[in-house]
């Protein structure tokens, strides 16, 4: 039998009983062992006045803990019935644990867009092959839902990336990793957040494979559940001790970044717009278009908004984003007018001339190129 001490220590990286077996901070329990004698330490509670968590952790350190990966259910959603069923569940919870998953790129020249979208909910962990979903307004929807936190790491990345597959407006989303500078952790990528609160490592093997495969296979599914379950623990772990509470009080006491982007909101003149054009001219599938075509009308665009003076500085009345692909990939280019909802297709530099005389300045649409109209509700 191996012989146990007990220890009350404040937690931090290093142990000086010995080798690190468990760590859990939610539990305030960690384990250690030096040679046949065991130590049980208690972390200490999570409160304001003491840091609970290490400041830091080494990959030697990680690769001691035990393993972990999601094991509830888990759902691959890939057609539109599926993804409608999906979002009812995911629109009941308060907390989502967010990642995305894209393509390895292993040239300069190869760009690729996110091929899955990973939603967790308390319950379950939902798998969206985006490649598969054409109509992903549902997605945009429960992404401007501010009363849905959506909680990952380095989900800049990750949310510019889905903005050029389809136009959003994001809404409550947390990195992880703001959280951590607040907690004064130095280490704030998913695999160390998860070895320094939870005590436990996970797997990146699966990370650097083909996502944009129809098929994904058992080890790909396990792990983009696993990363969003964890995302949404740590959330967890990092709300009940005070630091959610702390980052957003931070945000409200900071008047020189409130300040800043009203600056930048005024120069923008985001205030005037009345029509915001999201523009996809086949430059990354070649398939709706040829990319040359694509070019000449955005350029053609940018040319007869300024020229007509719709968005000229300070009160623009029009904005214009390019993205990548509608995922429609048929009669394009497309142009999509909103807040009207009003998609266009086959949109030559003459098609386009009409679109602004007819709908921008007169309000009225063009119906013999429209291809479908979808006004977000």
């Amino acid at each position: 039998m191996p012989t146990f001490k007990f220890i009350e220590t404040q937690h931090n990286s290093s142990f000086p009983n010995g080798e690190l077996l468990f760590m859990n901070c939610v539990d305030q329990i960690a384990i250690s062992r030096k040679r046949t004698n065991w130590t049980v330490s208690m972390i200490g509670p999570l409160n304001y006045k003491t840091n609970p968590f290490a400041q830091s952790i080494t990959k030697e350190e990680i690769n001691k803990l035990p393993l972990v990966e999601y094991e509830g259910p888990t759902e691959l959603v890939r057609e539109a019935q599926e993804l409608t069923i999906a979002l009812k569940e995911l629109r009941r919870e308060k907390i989502l644990g967010f990642d995305t998953e894209t393509r390895p790129s292993f040239r300069k020249t190869d760009v690729y867009l996110p091929s899955l979208l990973q939603l967790c909910t308390r319950k379950k962990a939902y798998l969206i092959q985006l490649n598969r979903i054409e109509d992903k307004s549902g997605i945009a929807e429960l992404f401007a839902d501010a009363s849905i936190t959506k909680a990952g790491v380095a989900i800049r990345d990750d949310l510019a990336g889905l903005m050029k597959l389809f136009p959003f407006a994001p809404e409550a989303f947390i990195d992880l990793a703001d959280l951590a500078r607040v907690a004064k952790i130095n280490n704030t990528g998913l695999r160390s957040l998860c070895a320094i609160l939870l005590g436990k490592r996970i797997s990146k093997s699966a990370q650097v494979t083909n996502w944009a495969k129809d098929e994904l296979t058992p080890k790909q599914i396990t792990y983009a559940a696993t990363d969003a379950w964890i995302s949404r623990e740590l959330f967890e772990i990092f709300r009940k001790a005070g630091y959610v509470r702390k980052f957003n009080k931070s945000l409200s006491d900071t008047p020189r970044l409130n300040s800043q982007l009203k600056r930048k909101v005024e120069r923008l003149g985001i205030e005037t717009i009345k029509y915001h054009l999201f523009f996809c001219g086949g430059a990354q599938c070649g398939k709706c278009c040829h990319a040359d075509k694509g070019a000449e009308s955005l350029k053609y665009l940018r040319k007869r908004l300024k020229e007509l003076g719709l968005s000229n500085d300070p009160k623009p009345v029009v904005a214009l984003t390019p993205v990548q692909c509608f995922d429609i990939c048929q009669k394009g280019p497309h142009l999509l007018v909103q807040p009207d909802g009003v998609w266009y297709m086959s949109c030559t530099p003459d098609v386009i001339e009409r679109i602004l005389q007819n709908h921008l300045l007169n309000g009225k649409p063009l119906k013999e190129h429209t291809l479908a109209v979808s006004r977000l509700k």
